[in-house]
Formats: structure tokens, C-alpha cells, sequence
């Protein structure tokens, strides 16, 4: 995702006309961030629902998916906070792992208004981009009963996947 800061390199506007340009490296450079962008959040999306789930079957507390997918969200903004901001790795936790928390620690010692503002951006972010990966699968699931419905299928997706 913080990838995308990358495109801050790029003029896309022409000098002269103001207009977007339509310089073919500025256009094949957009294409090539969001060729690594977009999978990796999508992935990502999947992968923090599916955990989700499994906590939740897992659990049998009575937590509902979305409030656990919520605190991990909260938690990958954090990680996206130290990884831009104190330039750590996740290896580092495993390979350095004194230095690495010293460094997250005496960060969040200092931390000031800006950052927790940040931080809270972050998890909106990552909140807005959850909501919407939800949105697509449920229309993407709705939209696709209702084909196999049309097509006369009667079957589940289950059932078709034990044959």
C-alpha cells in the first residue's frame, strides 16, 4: 500500500498544456505500481478475512468476524507505522529482536499528535479498503448465485467441490 507514495516521482501533468501528460513511461510506470499494488491488497483482504473466520470458528467466544478483523486492521496500521516510519522490517523483530524493540518502543515514547493522527488515518484507510473488499464479494457472491439460479443450476458450490 505504501507503495503508492511512489507515484509522487511521477509528473503526470504536461508543463505546458497543464493537462494530464501522455508521456508512455509515466503511463507504463502507474501500470507497473499498481500491477504490485492492487494483488497484494486484494490478497492481503482475503487473507485477514479468512483469519478472521478461522479465530472465530476457532474461539467459540461469540466474537463476530468483522470486530476481529477490526483489531487486526488496528494492528496492521501499527505495522505500517513502524515499518515507514522507524524503517524496520518484520525480520528484524526475529533477527535483531532487542534492537528492533527498543527502537519501537523509544518511538512510541516520543510519539506526538501528528503521528497518532497519522496512525488513525492509516486504520481508516485500512477500514475503507476492508469495507470495500467486502462490498466487491458480496456483490461478486450475490451476482454469481444469481447466475448459477439462471443457468439451471441447483447445486451449491460445496456440493460440486466433493464430486
Amino acid at each position: 500500500m505504501t507503495d503508492l507514495f511512489h507515484l509522487s516521482l511521477l509528473t503526470p501533468y504536461d508543463e505546458v498544456t497543464l493537462l494530464i501528460s501522455k508521456d508512455l513511461m509515466n503511463w507504463i510506470k502507474l501500470f507497473l505500481i499498481l500491477l504490485a499494488v492492487m494483488p497484494s491488497t486484494i490478497l492481503g483482504c482475503w487473507s485477514i478475512d479468512k483469519i478472521a473466520r478461522i479465530l472465530v470458528e476457532k474461539l467459540t467466544i461469540g466474537v463476530y468476524p468483522a470486530l476481529l478483523i477490526a483489531c487486526l486492521l488496528f494492528m496492521d496500521s501499527i505495522g505500517i507505522y513502524i515499518g515507514r516510519f522507524t524503517r524496520l522490517n518484520s525480520t528484524d523483530i526475529f533477527v535483531r529482536h532487542n534492537q528492533a524493540l527498543q527502537k519501537i518502543f523509544a518511538d512510541f515514547e516520543d510519539i506526538d499528535n501528528r503521528s497518532i493522527v497519522l496512525l488513525l488515518l492509516l486504520y481508516l484507510f485500512l477500514c475503507g479498503i476492508m469495507i470495500g473488499y467486502q462490498l466487491i464479494k458480496q456483490l461478486l457472491y450475490k451476482n454469481w448465485e444469481e447466475s448459477v439460479k439462471s443457468n439451471g443450476c441447483t447445486h451449491s458450490r460445496r456440493q460440486s467441490s466433493h464430486k
